[in-house]
């Protein structure tokens, strides 16, 4: 009884695990709805990764050197110039001015 028992237990499952295999299809090309998906998930790894960026920058900025440039105007005796300065601001807390160029107004 025992053997007819297991012996039919083995066979039904064969028959379950076969027919569940044939209900699947093995189709080998990508649906558009498949390469949509991939192309949002590249996406979103993009804007993640810009992100992680952005805050790498914020984070290393004060490690940098910062440079401006400002406009003066610069009075001596009578005369009246415009200036046009670089200033360098160094990692080390120094500042470097540079007239780059200076224009007489009056």
């Amino acid at each position: 009884m025992k053997k007819i028992m297991t012996l039919s237990l083995v066979l039904a499952s064969t028959l379950f695990t076969a027919g569940a295999a044939s209900a699947q299809t093995n189709y080998p090309y990508q649906t558009r709805d498949d390469r949509r998906d991939e192309r949002r998930d590249d996406r979103r790894d993009d804007r993640r990764d810009e992100r992680r960026d952005e805050r790498r920058n914020d984070r290393d900025d004060w490690r940098r050197e910062r440079v401006e440039t400002r406009t003066r105007i610069v009075r001596e005796g009578r005369k009246v110039f415009r200036e046009t300065i670089r200033i360098k601001y160094k990692r080390n807390g120094r500042i470097e001015t540079k007239v780059i160029s200076r224009v007489r107004i009056r």
